[in-house]
């Protein structure tokens, strides 16, 4: 009688990885066409209020600076050259020209500019 331990499974384990993977794909592809389409859409008629407590008391992008952190533990955890360059290379240029365009718009809201006086963009030291 033959046991689960005798069955090969790697055929049923890769095809589930590869519908996981599609599935997984699609809604990134469908979260970066909103990420899209809020970016040019964004109402600049609506009223803004400008949050400066909390991480805002320090930094004008809190959660790309968490971000950033989090990628570099990443490239620490793997310690590679791979990791370090994609990092470097493509996730921060990326990255940098994202906070670039918003500032853009948000440049435009009243108040952004004496906000943005006090503030860092990224890390109160040196970003």
């Amino acid at each position: 009688m033959a046991s689960i331990k005798d069955k090969d499974y790697t055929p049923i384990i890769m095809w589930a990885s590869l519908v996981a993977g599609i599935i997984i794909l699609g809604y990134t592809r469908e979260g970066r066409a909103m990420d899209i389409w809020s970016g040019y859409h964004m109402n600049l008629d609506r009223v803004f209020i400008i949050v400066d407590s909390g991480p805002y008391r320090y930094t004008r992008h809190p959660a790309y600076a968490g971000m950033i952190l989090a990628h570099i533990g990443v490239c620490l955890y793997y310690f590679n050259w791979v990791t370090i360059s994609v990092f470097l290379l493509i996730f921060m240029p990326a990255l940098l020209f994202r906070i670039a365009v918003e500032e853009k718009i948000l440049f435009e809201i009243e108040g952004y500019a004496e906000f943005s006086r006090d503030r860092k963009r990224l890390f109160t030291a040196f970003c």
